[in-house]
């Protein structure tokens, strides 16, 4: 009600990797710049953006550390082999001490650019095909950004061996039941 007073629609995407197929999870959400009243009326967003990026992270931080702390308790979250609900409090303290990126973007100006947005986002996996370059008994060489160059030398390769690779790949294999994408209020 403070920001809006109405309902917006978003659309969030769980990524699990990085362009080395490691981990990196994160989440790509989408927020309509506005939402519907109760009487149905369509309410855009007075700022520029919905919400201010630090009440956001400290409010979504504050949820996903809640969140998993409940579930540990409840026993509905699997911990890795020999970890205990202890040793998952305190990596939830030191979460909570770290800083949260958040990336607040400006609206978009066209459906287009939502749905080319989406696009990137929402369809393939892990690593696309054109970005495999061959497959040997040396391993399997692919391409990759590295993304703390900003020169012509940010396109690189790089060879696994083909259990590695293959492992690598398995780990942004979702659970059975586990959806990638969810979608909230409007949407």
């Amino acid at each position: 009600p403070r920001y809006l007073g109405a309902e917006p629609g978003i659309i969030a995407a769980l990524h699990t990797w990085g362009q080395l197929l490691g981990l990196h999870i994160h989440l790509h959400c989408l927020v309509t710049a506005g939402g519907v009243s109760s009487s149905g009326e369509w309410v855009a967003s007075r700022r520029k953006w919905f919400l201010p990026a630090t009440p956001l992270v400290e409010l979504f931080s504050g949820k996903v550390i809640y969140a998993l702390r409940g579930a540990a308790r409840k026993g509905d979250l699997r911990l890795p082999e020999g970890w205990t609900i202890k040793q998952l409090e305190r990596l939830c303290d030191r979460a909570k001490a770290e800083r949260w990126n958040l990336n607040v973007r400006e609206r978009y100006d066209s459906p287009t650019h939502v749905l080319n947005y989406l696009g990137r986002y929402l369809n393939g996996g892990p690593i696309n095909e054109s970005r495999l370059h061959s497959v040997s008994e040396a391993g399997v060489v692919f391409r990759y950004k590295d993304y703390r160059r900003d020169d012509p030398e940010r396109q690189q390769v790089m060879t696994l061996a083909t259990d590695e690779f293959i492992c690598r790949f398995l780990l942004h294999v979702l659970p059975r039941g586990f959806h990638r994408i969810r979608h909230y209020g409007l949407l």
